[in-house]
């Protein structure tokens, strides 16, 4: 549930020009996060737990005293409080995309308050799913949450682990830690795609280094090589795609209908299937069939990923769409 809800409560209430950066920023607070466990070595697990739930409880304060986001707002009618959220967020610099948004909701709102009927909701949704902008955005973040895993290979990394122990699991997340730092300002200056496809493609050739070294019999009885591919591969997914996924989460689903886009995709974030393919094709075939999969994905995404670098959320969900709504079928559909 967090993993769906915060790319999207950051996407909605950050700038067009801020978005990328906050949404990067997400992703450094969980590899800090992954730090804390890493030092069961020298403070206690109650130590831990301690500190973990005074984070947790901070969280939690700072959550509940935050406002609705101005989507949110907008999607509810309640448009004066929009603009009040809006320019407490933003300032007053935004002030073209915030009544766009306003004016491209009221369709919504006058829809939801007409079919308010016994079954509505399966009928809507049978009519939402058929939109190609709530279908697009769902297929290309599941293709993504998909090619994040298959760049996850858990099976090795466990191997790994168990020559390195407590030394490599804090190395391992300081690395993370320095890579997602680097990551906001790379996403600051460079476009999405740009970033996705070059890591993706960074990805492939680690995954066939790793299969290379696996088929030469450079097996877990070299543990400095298998080491040495894990942190380079390990610094390329923590720069790139793990960031990069959730960036996407956060820019791409529709105003209108992203709960629903993103609790659906999310579904796919967690599978891993690793061992499962290391003990079927072995670990060499595993590699490569896992090459392949994110050489597939990176496919999908070349024809389905629009560039959302500086773009406002609407203006991504217009592309998607083909074109905005237009003012004719606002008003016609405000009638109906």
């Amino acid at each position: 549930m967090v993993a769906s809800l915060s790319p999207i409560s950051i996407g909605e209430y950050t700038s067009a020009k801020n978005r990328g950066a906050f949404l990067a920023t997400t992703y450094v607070f969980v590899a800090a996060g992954m730090l804390v466990p890493s030092l069961d070595n020298f403070i206690t697990l109650q130590q831990i737990a301690i500190i973990c739930s005074v984070i947790a409880f901070i969280d939690l304060l700072i959550v509940y005293n935050s406002p609705e986001s101005p989507s949110f707002l907008a999607d509810k009618g309640r448009s004066r409080e929009c603009r009040a959220v809006f320019r407490w967020l933003r300032g007053n610099e935004d002030n073209e995309e915030l009544e766009k948004m306003i004016v491209s909701t009221q369709e919504v709102v006058e829809r939801q308050s007409s079919n308010i009927e016994i079954g509505g909701f399966y009928k809507n949704f049978n009519v939402i799913v058929r939109k190609s902008y709530f279908l697009k955005p769902i297929i290309l973040m599941i293709t993504i949450y998909i090619m994040n895993q298959r760049t996850n290979d858990g099976y090795s990394d466990e191997q790994v682990i168990q020559f390195e122990s407590h030394r490599l699991k804090i190395i391992l997340a300081i690395l993370r830690i320095i890579a997602n730092i680097l990551f906001i300002f790379i996403i600051k200056t460079v476009n999405r795609r740009t970033i996705l496809f070059t890591a993706g493609c960074l990805n492939i050739v680690a995954l066939l280094m790793k299969s290379l070294c696996v088929y030469a019999r450079f097996d877990f009885d070299q543990p400095f090589v298998v080491t040495f591919f894990f942190y380079v591969h390990m610094f390329i997914k923590s720069i790139g795609i793990y960031p990069m996924t959730f960036t996407l989460a956060g820019e791409v689903f529709p105003l209108r209908y992203r709960s629903l886009a993103s609790g659906i995709s999310t579904l796919f974030l967690y599978p891993n299937i690793s061992q499962l393919l290391h003990d079927a094709v072995g670990g060499w075939g595993a590699y490569v069939l896992q090459a392949g999969v994110v050489a597939l994905c990176l496919g999908v995404a070349a024809l389905l990923l629009p560039e959302t670098k500086d773009r406002t959320l609407q203006d991504i969900e217009d592309e998607f769409r083909g074109r905005p709504f237009s003012p004719e079928e606002i008003h016609l559909s405000s009638r109906s």
